[in-house]
């Protein structure tokens, strides 16, 4: 985002950029001023619009990047100034500017770097993915799998680092996918969440890097959110007890679990399903100070209709139990929510006993941190 609270749009009668500085108190009249030689021009038979906007955050800060409805894109350097320096940057053989041109439907910039950019085209049998390391002088079709007729619509694109590793997902029209590396030709697209978002169109996304949440925003199936926990913090000795969110959740595929150790400790996480049955067990002993993280096959120890909670009980009497949720499959959130808080006695961790069993209707407040109940 800019360094001041700004924002940037196009006028109903004007194909150009126009700035405010004063967003949160902007109307549609009040403080908005047009950027010079951001203008598009007009369309030969048609209306030219802007259609996706991208701005960088780091290394040269405000580098806005836009596309038009008929496939221009353009970059315009310093657009927190009221001089930017303004460059088409079309990629090449795609009859950008003409009836022909693709749309242009996002522009994701890499957080780290104005240079590079993914240009996200919304059409069918389109070459609809397009990504520069040099801030549009050069473009890689980064389609990979997704090329040809068969191919989806691309909705979205955004970009991100986790513990420095890039990752890119895309909202498109058979649902979210997801890539590590931007290779060309041999870019590898996988689906994400498959059982839980499915085939149906994601239109927008925005991810979170205070907390690392992605928020995917659907077609008919509402919103889902997703929260990675950084593979860096393992291993980092932490300073209090801390007991993580599950992840994702709600979730019908494999899941995660964290927890923070400051010093060495017995611990108990076990896993039980809505009748209060015990179903896994996934660790219990002794383990070292530090972060760890814990896989859960919620595919293989619950059925795929419960809704369940873990409960982590080390020998440290006030741990925090959380909700675990495995969605239905059938509907897009869970029937109920169960509770089930428990704690280990510091004479015997091999015992646990169940303090309270909870049923509800709909899920606690706060989503999927579920039940924060201290252990008394």
């Amino acid at each position: 985002m800019p360094t001041s609270p700004r924002s940037a749009g196009c006028s109903r009668s004007t194909s150009g950029i126009w700035r405010n500085d004063n967003a949160p108190l902007a109307d549609t009249l009040l403080g908005w001023v047009q950027l010079p030689g951001t203008d598009v021009g007009a369309g030969i038979g048609y209306q030219r619009r802007i259609s996706a906007l991208g701005i960088s955050r780091a290394n040269s800060p405000n580098v806005l990047y836009y596309g038009t409805t008929d496939g221009i894109v353009v970059r315009a350097a310093n657009a927190n100034t009221g001089a930017p320096s303004v460059s088409f940057v079309s990629p090449p053989g795609l009859n950008a500017g003409t009836a022909q041109g693709g749309f242009v439907r996002c522009i994701a910039v890499d957080p780290t770097n104005s240079n590079r950019a993914l240009v996200a085209y919304g059409n069918y049998n389109f070459p609809g993915l397009w990504y520069t390391t040099d801030g549009g002088a050069n473009w890689t079709d980064v389609e990979g799998n997704l090329a040809g007729a068969s191919g989806p619509s691309i909705r979205w694109a955004t970009m991100f680092y986790l513990d420095g590793q890039l990752m890119v997902y895309l909202g498109t029209s058979i649902g979210l996918l997801s890539t590590a590396a931007l290779t060309g030709g041999s870019t590898s697209w996988i689906q994400e969440a498959a059982a839980d978002i499915g085939n149906v169109p994601v239109a927008y996304m925005d991810y979170r890097d205070s907390d690392h949440t992605l928020a995917v925003a659907t077609h008919g199936r509402g919103v889902f959110t997703t929260r990675f926990v950084p593979v860096g913090a393992v291993g980092v000795t932490p300073t209090s007890l801390r007991l993580g969110p599950s992840y994702p959740n709600p979730t019908r595929g494999p899941a995660s679990i964290t927890f923070d150790l400051p010093r060495p400790a017995d611990v108990s996480l076990r896993l039980y399903d809505v009748s209060g049955r015990e179903v896994a067990v996934l660790a219990d002993g002794p383990w070292d100070a530090g972060r760890h993280v814990v896989p859960v096959a919620t595919q293989k120890t619950l059925p795929c209709s419960s809704i369940c909670l873990y409960a982590s009980c080390p020998s440290e009497p006030r741990f925090c139990s959380r909700c675990f949720w495995s969605a239905p499959m059938r509907r897009p959130r869970p029937k109920c929510v169960v509770c089930c808080c428990g704690s280990t006695s510091r004479r015997s961790r091999s015992s646990p006993t169940r303090r309270r069993l909870v049923a509800t209707t709909r899920p606690p407040q706060g989503g999927g941190a579920g039940c924060r109940r201290r252990i008394p």
